[in-house]
């Protein structure tokens, strides 16, 4: 073990892009491909669908990444579902080739599978956690019985990686022990680069779910309002893979002229970068937030960026490309918005793409799982 270069990695998640849902997770993909760079991986990920009759299995598999997507009917009841994922997952499971360790995304409800093949197995796991359940301002409630899983399958883990410091903190206040490395979110640098903005009218974008509790949209749609009353001309882009009909109703309720706003739903990568890289500012407005990817990929891209003190941005300390403001503060976002649009901070972009590049490359990321997993199985077989 202690010669272990290329560890093999089985790789388990609650959440993945599927034809189910193209890009849920899809942070979680991005890391797997970049834990890929110095590891095989396995992808093995199971979810219900009431589309299907009979469990449907498919596989991909591209450089070191086997891709192994389960799909089974769904049941009106939580309880057989979880029993059918349990039951489709252990018998895919045959098939896979020996691994090293268990890779687990999201601990509830995958972390209790991760605990049970790491029995079976005898193979040690490891938990990535992203999910803002565990924050304070979420209102999703955990059940005594989640909570019992919780703390069991985190108690279990060689290692608890959370993607923020905040995160590890909010874990740590609701009495979640175990051992904690905090790991970010993987931003592909190579994607995201700086380069000249061309456009004539000021430019500010939005990208998310549209989820309004967690992202605040209507109190972003507000300031826009507000400021439609106040300048002649801008650009307001709102991307993302929510309920855009949902938005254009809102949109007309506040009666916001359709010349400052646009609405776009979901966006590939690359076309995410290039409207990152065109944007002169970018505005979040969140509630709360685990890491706030978007955000660290606009500042990668030499976008400014305004938003409420949540996710990775507030411990990074970048006050030359980043303004923060309260949480649902309306004026006050709308005072920083009219200032940027007067006078927009300059800053240093290759500076800090680089920076962001030393800290959330693929490379880097992958580096440190790599370590990581090492650590891990020493620890186990020792």
């Amino acid at each position: 073990m202690k010669h272990l270069k290329k560890a093999h990695v089985l790789f388990l998640s609650s959440w993945y892009p599927s034809k189910i849902g193209p890009t849920n997770g899809n942070f979680i993909e991005h890391q797997a491909r970049a834990i890929s760079l110095k590891n095989k991986v396995t992808i093995l990920y199971a979810i219900g669908s009431s589309r299907i009759t009979k469990t449907e299995i498919e596989k991909t598999n591209n450089d070191d990444i086997l891709t192994v997507i389960i799909y089974f009917k769904k049941h009106k009841l939580n309880i057989i579902n979880s029993i059918r994922k349990t039951k489709v997952l252990f018998q895919t499971l045959r098939e896979i080739d020996s691994f090293d360790i268990i890779h687990a995304n999201i601990t509830y409800p995958i972390g209790l599978i991760a605990w049970f093949i790491s029995i079976l197995k005898k193979k040690p796991f490891i938990i990535s956690e992203h999910w803002s359940a565990f924050l304070k301002e979420s209102n999703i409630k955990f059940t005594f019985f989640q909570k019992i899983i919780l703390k069991f399958v985190l108690k279990k883990a060689q290692y608890i990686i959370p993607v923020s410091q905040k995160l590890k903190k909010e874990m740590l206040a609701k009495n979640l022990r175990g051992n904690y490395k905090v790991i970010g979110n993987v931003i592909d640098t190579n994607l995201f680069l700086p380069t000249p903005k061309k456009n004539k009218r000021f430019t500010i974008t939005h990208i998310s779910s549209f989820e309004d509790s967690s992202k605040n949209i209507s109190g972003i749609l507000n300031v826009i309002k507000k400021l439609s009353l106040k300048k002649e001309s801008f650009l307001f882009q709102i991307i993302g893979d929510g309920n855009t009909e949902m938005l254009k109703k809102k949109t007309l309720a506040l009666n916001i002229p359709s010349s400052f706003i646009q609405i776009e739903g979901t966006k590939s990568p690359d076309e995410i970068s290039k409207i990152l890289q065109e944007s002169d500012l970018y505005v979040s407005f969140s509630n709360y937030e685990t890491f706030g990817l978007v955000m660290i990929e606009s500042i990668s891209s030499g976008t400014p960026v305004i938003s409420t003190n949540t996710g990775i941005l507030s411990e990074l300390k970048l006050s030359e490309c980043t303004i923060f403001v309260p949480k649902k503060d309306e004026e006050a976002l709308c005072n920083a918005i009219l200032e940027q649009m007067e006078n927009t901070m300059t800053f240093d972009q290759k500076k800090i793409h680089n920076f962001v590049k030393k800290n959330f490359s693929p490379e880097v990321i992958s580096k440190s799982y790599s370590e990581l997993y090492k650590k891990a199985i020493l620890n186990y077989h020792s």
